[in-house]
Formats: C-alpha cells, structure tokens, sequence
C-alpha cells in the first residue's frame, strides 16, 4: 500500500499536482502499472500462499527461536 500526500497544508480542498507527480515517480509506481498490464499481475490468495510457505516458514522461526543463525 502506498500514500501520496495531495498537498503540505493537509487540506481536503487542495491537490499539488506537482507534489503527487514527483511521489508517483519516486515510488515506481507507474513501473508497477506497466509489469501489471503486460500480464503478471498475480496475486495469490493467504490460505493458499500460507500452505505453501508455511514450511520455510516454520524453519525460519524454529533457527531464530533456537539461535542457530545470523539473524536471530
């Protein structure tokens, strides 16, 4: 999820074109559009994609709980 701030003053009646421009750019926004459009928009859904990683997942939080790797 991303926000762009319409505006410095926080007004509701107030649109920076200019500001929202330079937000969309910085956050590569218009590049997500782009690699969407050209067909990989997938998206899976949680159960599905809990099931799958659920493994590697569970191994992970098992070596940090048991401090075996860099990253615990």
């Amino acid at each position: 999820m991303r926000c762009i701030k319409p505006n410095e003053d926080k007004s509701p009646t107030q649109f920076n074109y200019e500001r929202c421009k330079h937000q969309v750019m910085y956050l590569g926004l218009l590049e997500n559009v782009r690699v969407r459009r050209a067909g990989f928009a997938f998206r899976m859904n949680y159960t599905r994609f809990l099931l799958r990683s659920h493994s590697a997942v569970t191994s992970v939080l098992f070596c940090c709980a048991t401090q075996c790797c860099a990253y615990a």
